[in-house]
């Protein structure tokens, strides 16, 4: 059986990782230069995890391993001290170490190893239900062409897709290989290749093969067949927490900034979280008219609508919500790919809110005269009035005399 198979295999709490590059937490590094080119001396070092090999595996530690320049494949130059597989149709498998303290921090694993493939016209047999993920050089006999085929899952089921990009490979050529799983609750388990620095994941993206509502993460990677294997590595990737923000609020009275009415900030806000603050629902006599958001939630600063019946606190259109236990907090979510939330902490006015003192209330007077009578001499606050049954627009304190 000529192929090089990496299975992933396992469903046990924790997270799978990834080599020395940057973004990403080493779990386990092996460059096989360790053990004096002695692969029983590789077997029985359990500093970095357990190997195990089937009886009759023929696999060894050289120095080299095909390094033509015909063969270098992806890679400027041939790897040193390499594990040359030759399994004899069983699986040299790598059980490492259960992770340390941090590998919580992180759902994406990555496997990542050089890998001389080589190719056979059909896939690995005999996978088990625990096998997450598994690879080989797909080479047919008639011809046609070259392609890396992944077991995952596929139209419900598992089985064998084939990569995109992939029929340049040429049989017996290295290549770098790296795998990411992300372990994330609702992602379904999806799962990336990259070769040779070029993401190779079809369109539709991946999903692993068993386990795609339960898997939480690795326990183990097997070989099976003959090719070679080196700077074989697992980790988990790491990402730089987005920045804390702090949002201010100021207060808007008649039109006028009035610093004497005091909206705390929302500090420390991180994308993609609620920034909220608690606003006087009146300042005085005077009440809450509008709720103005800055620019950072989009292009232009939204303006809304304020209704205040004294029982329920509103805010039209949607995109503000109002804390339904205390009606004066009012959350903003706080977008995660927005300029105002990248880069360096920083503060940023977020929120203004504009209180209005009420028009005071108008009142009409309606006089009743006797027929045949006329009003003369009516004056408003000692001004005088054309003569009429009825005076509009009259405001608290006005004097009418007649």
């Amino acid at each position: 059986m000529k192929h090089l198979n990496l299975a992933f295999a396992g469903v046990v709490a924790g997270s799978l990782a990834l080599s020395a590059q940057a973004g990403v937490s080493t779990w386990w590094s092996e460059d096989f230069s360790d053990y004096s080119l002695d692969i029983n001396a590789m077997t029985n070092d359990f500093t970095k995890g357990m190997w195990t090999m089937a009886a009759g595996d023929g696999s060894t530690l050289k120095a080299s391993y095909s390094n033509q320049l015909e063969c270098l494949g992806g890679l400027s130059a041939a790897p040193e001290n390499v594990l040359a597989l030759s399994t004899e149709g069983n699986d040299l498998t790598f059980r490492p170490k259960t992770a340390g303290e941090g590998v919580e921090t992180s759902d994406i694993t990555v496997v990542d190893a050089d890998v001389f493939f080589v190719g056979s016209e059909s896939a690995p047999s005999n996978l088990g239900n625990d096998v997450q993920f598994a690879m080989f050089l797909q080479v047919p006999e008639d011809g046609g062409n070259n392609a890396v085929m992944v077991y995952v899952r596929d139209q419900g089921n598992a089985g064998w897709v084939a990569l995109d990009g992939t029929s340049t490979i040429a049989d017996k050529t290295w290549h770098h290989v790296q795998v990411k799983i992300d372990y994330s609750v609702g992602t379904g388990r999806s799962v990336n290749v990259i070769i040779d620095g070029s993401d190779k994941t079809p369109q539709g993206g991946l999903v692993i093969a068993n386990g795609a509502t339960s898997a939480t993460g690795l326990t183990s990677v097997s070989f099976r067949g003959t090719g070679a294997v080196d700077n074989f590595a697992g980790g988990w990737e790491t990402v730089d927490p987005l920045p804390l923000h702090t949002f201010t609020a100021s207060a808007y009275v008649d039109g006028v900034l009035d610093q004497t009415v005091e909206i705390a900030a929302a500090e420390d806000i991180q994308a993609g979280t609620d920034a909220s603050f608690e606003v006087a629902r009146t300042v005085g006599t005077k009440t809450i008219a509008k709720i103005v958001v800055k620019g950072f939630e989009s292009a232009s600063d939204t303006e809304y609508t304020v209704t205040d019946d004294g029982t329920d606190f509103t805010v039209t259109p949607s995109g503000l919500d109002v804390d339904a236990t205390d009606p004066s907090v009012v959350f903003i979510n706080v977008p995660t790919d927005d300029a105002a939330t990248t880069g360096a902490a920083q503060t940023y006015p977020a929120l203004e809110v504009w209180y209005a003192t009420p028009a005071p209330p108008t009142y009409s007077a309606s006089i009743t005269l006797p027929t045949g009578c006329t009003l003369t001499g009516v004056t408003v606050n000692g001004t005088p009035v054309t003569a009429a049954t009825t005076i509009e627009g009259l405001n608290d304190d006005d004097v009418v005399v007649f």
